[in-house]
């Protein structure tokens, strides 16, 4: 918790850190009751039971989020010293391990809405520079002092409203990208409920080059941008049935990345800018006779960088862990990561003899089953859980991270998954009391997990020697040398057919 006067009126402030739910802004007031432990902001508490609350007048907070958006509040300021600013009287916040940096103007309203400002992880608080009255904010991991200033450009275009709009494909009907922006496919799909997905990147900067490297995020330069597609089976396991959910962009840009979202309309002819908050859409899915209603999420663009943080690299899936595999793209098939190094996308020219690692599908049996949950955890949980990543604790899920070093064994769950004394996020030995066999039903885990140091070392070595050697070839990746129309150009690049 954090407390913060206003200069002005000498009102107190406070932001306050919540357990499982809820992110809060309170107005202090002498012996004021502010709900805890019976409520969590303005939801029901660990403490919760039915009548309590009858017996007691509880203070609403001014604000409050809840953990979709951020969970861990921190820094506060109740900025007065420009009158002249937009900010002046602006109540500011961050979240230090989502990265929400925001502010509240009519803060003294009771749910005031919060404006997002910024993605920033790691602000734990903010302070006012004296001699131009900029709004100052501590970066603790980087050891930095940053300013707050406005990034609004009078030359700024709007965002285009339909997908068609965008210059990214072609064709609609078939989703044919311009020519230029390149087809991909990775080895570890994030889970997405079930969704079939395509994926694309492109660049607008030929002198660009991606920095390889072997073992973790690849440097992603500014100026590229990244498609995914997604359908849904409204009918599961009939391809007939498949419906086009949403398009969505990432750009990356010189001080990190924006998303945008594109929901498809009933006729599927395009599909519309989601509006900046996010939406939701239920679908009616059919499943081995069963009639389910899904809620589907389009995101809203600052949810976006809850994941695609600096500390992931800002790009996820886009790296030789997940590319390293045999693709056809337009009848030339081949390695992906050599045919991006041929067609001159790195900065290194590989060896088409060189073997390099590659994560593996949780259905692909080739694998062990230990390595394919090292896989899916690389995937799907380590872009937050890793040293000084956006999720509280301290769990390494990175593929490079030994298990005896991950934090997974023998350690505490939070307090919301935990129901017994004994539970722990993995117990060796012990599939009752392990929640990762509770949640995710990957029991060799367990029996992985009591391995010691030097055995996890050579089944570490044993797991990375299960490489995908290149495919021989010396085509280059067919793409071709025209840009389409704004934003989503693609560049020619020296070699490319």
């Amino acid at each position: 918790m954090e407390n913060v006067f206003d200069s002005l009126t000498g009102e107190l402030y406070a932001v306050d850190a919540g357990q499982n739910l809820r992110e809060e802004i309170n107005l202090i007031v002498k012996g004021g009751n502010y709900g805890w432990a019976v409520r969590e902001g303005t939801v029901e508490g660990p403490a919760w039971a039915p009548g309590v609350s009858d017996r007691f007048e509880f203070i609403e907070p001014i604000a409050e989020y809840d953990h979709s958006v951020g969970n861990g509040i921190s820094g506060a300021l109740l900025y007065r010293a420009d009158p002249e600013s937009p900010l002046f009287g602006s109540f500011l916040f961050s979240d230090f391990f989502m990265g929400l940096v925001g502010n509240i103007k009519n803060f003294e309203a009771k749910a005031s809405t919060i404006n997002p400002l910024l993605w920033k992880p790691n602000i734990a608080s903010f302070g006012v520079h004296p001699a131009d009255g900029t709004v100052l904010m501590a970066a603790t991991f980087e050891h930095e002092i940053l300013r707050l200033k406005s990034n609004l450009r009078a030359e700024s275009l709007p965002l285009p409203t339909l997908l068609s709009q965008t210059g990214a494909f072609e064709n609609l009907t078939s989703l044919t990208p311009h020519v230029g922006i390149v087809p991909y496919d990775v080895n570890g799909p994030l889970w997405s409920d079930r969704a079939v997905k395509k994926r694309w990147f492109g660049t607008t900067d030929e002198t660009k080059r991606f920095g390889f490297n072997m073992v973790s995020e690849w440097d992603c330069p500014p100026e590229t941008f990244w498609i995914k597609q997604f359908d849904l089976e409204l009918e599961v396991g009939n391809s007939e049935s498949r419906r086009r959910v949403e398009t969505r962009f990432l750009v990356r840009y010189e001080g990190g990345v924006y998303g945008l979202t594109y929901r498809w309309n009933d006729e599927q002819t395009d599909a519309e800018l989601v509006p900046e908050e996010g939406a939701e859409e239920v679908f009616t899915i059919s499943e081995v006779g069963q009639i389910r209603k899904q809620v589907w999420q389009y995101p809203g663009r600052t949810q976006c960088l809850t994941c695609h943080t600096k500390t992931s690299g800002f790009i996820l899936g886009f790296n030789t862990l997940q590319l390293n595999r045999y693709a056809e793209a337009d009848e030339e098939a081949g390695n992906q990561v050599h045919k991006l190094s041929q067609a001159g996308y790195l900065d290194i020219v590989l060896d088409e003899e060189a073997t390099l690692p590659a994560l593996a599908r949780a259905s692909d049996q080739q694998f062990s089953l230990a390595y394919r949950v090292k896989s899916y955890m690389a995937v799907n949980c380590a872009p937050c859980h890793r040293p000084e990543g956006s999720s509280r604790g301290f769990l390494d899920l990175r593929w490079k991270s030994l298990m005896s070093r991950s934090g997974l064994v023998n350690s505490l769950p939070s307090t919301s998954l935990k129901s017994h004394p004994d539970d722990r996020i993995i117990a060796p030995n012990s599939l009752l009391s392990s929640l990762n066999n509770q949640l995710l039903k990957l029991e060799l885990l367990i029996l992985n997990s009591s391995k010691t140091h030097a055995e996890e070392n050579k089944f570490r070595h044993r797991s990375s020697a299960i490489m995908l050697k290149a495919h021989p070839t010396h085509r280059e990746l067919l793409a071709t040398a025209s840009s389409p129309p704004a934003p989503a150009r693609a560049c020619r690049r020296p070699g490319l057919r």
